[in-house]
């Protein structure tokens, strides 16, 4: 059915973007297919799918109210209410999950969007009940206006070539949160402590090195060859855990990003990147800021969820993008400049 010409969707409040009907539906429909790509298997996905659902089948049937109360999206997302509860009871905390898990992807929603060729961003919201009978919290698709692109050079994507975007900013492991939660930026004395940090590490090896070499014949020269041995072997475990502390840091200030060490992030986040981004303006004596990120994308063979790995031999000195469903044949490049990639087989 085509859609009526309604200038303005009926009660969208705080909208920084249009809201006709015809852009709100446009936007539905890539929060939709979002869902379908980047969405996870859960209950907080299910229910924002029923939203985006129930968005376009409204508007496309030509009515102008897109509002939805908890009952109507826990019968379209097939969520079950137990008969002594209100659906507001079960939905309430599914719709705070989502939340706090789109907080991390809205980055990646504005990619999308863009990808979409959309000026404007599909975004989730709720409006709480005034309380009364009567009165229920009711929920919705806003319209926000896309914030200017930080790559604007880069080209459209060709025939066969992969798409990339920023998934979303994943959660820092508990005692690295306060330093790189809203990104490190290499300037001042914080750039000072990561030198100190390399430096640090060097000369801890070198010492070690040291100490192991001349202090101890000198001082315990009694030592039996075992005794030694077990010496050299702690020795040697200890620089390899200060190699591995130091590698990663100085990958990624050579290749200006990397796959993340696993100690710095959560233990639920997987195929994380760490890299290192230039400021739009940078001041004297800043470097950029090293931010935690996960990009993906959709293959154009088989529209499965490709995510980026290391090369290993093959692709020395390169994170690639592997596809789920044929890691193996499906493997694409990754420029992390104009978010593209073409195929590597």
């Amino acid at each position: 059915m085509t859609v009526p010409d309604i200038s303005r969707i009926k009660d969208l409040p705080n909208s920084d973007g249009p809201n006709d009907s015809a852009t709100i539906l446009e936007l539905a429909k890539c929060l939709r297919a979002y869902v379908d790509q980047y969405g996870d298997e859960n209950q907080q996905f299910l229910v924002l799918d029923a939203l985006a659902t129930l968005t376009v089948e409204r508007l496309e049937a030509g009515k102008s109210d897109v509002r939805f109360t908890a009952t109507n999206i826990a019968a379209e997302a097939n969520i079950h209410v137990h008969e002594d509860k209100q659906p507001s009871a079960v939905i309430s905390p599914i719709w705070k999950k989502l939340e706090a898990a789109l907080n991390e992807r809205e980055n990646g929603i504005q990619d999308f969007a863009r990808g979409c060729g959309l000026t404007s961003y599909p975004w989730p919201k709720k409006e709480e009940s005034k309380g009364g009978r009567g009165n229920n919290s009711t929920y919705y698709v806003e319209s926000r206006s896309l914030p200017a692109d930080d790559n604007k050079s880069a080209p459209d994507a060709l025939a066969g070539e992969i798409v990339y975007i920023r998934e979303l900013t994943p959660e820092p492991s508990w005692w690295a949160k306060r330093f790189i939660s809203n990104g490190y930026r290499l300037e001042g004395w914080r750039r000072g402590l990561v030198m100190l940090y390399g430096a640090a590490i060097l000369i801890a090896a070198g010492l070690s090195i040291v100490f192991a070499l001349w202090v101890f014949p000198v001082k315990f020269p009694g030592l039996s060859a075992a005794e030694i041995a077990n010496v050299f072997f702690s020795l040697a475990v200890f620089i390899a855990g200060l190699w591995f502390a130091f590698t990663p840091f100085a990958r990624l200030f050579n290749w200006r990003i990397i796959m993340a060490p696993t100690f710095l992030i959560a233990l639920k986040e997987l195929n994380v990147q760490m890299e290192i981004v230039r400021e739009p303006h940078p001041t004297p004596g800043n470097s950029g800021t090293i931010r935690l990120i996960r990009y993906a994308g959709a293959c154009p063979v088989c529209r499965a969820k490709v995510e980026l790995a290391e090369g290993g031999k093959e692709f020395s000195n390169r994170l690639i993008g592997r596809c789920r469903e044929n890691p193996a044949e499906h493997v694409y490049s990754f420029d992390r400049f104009t978010c593209r990639g073409r195929s590597l087989r």
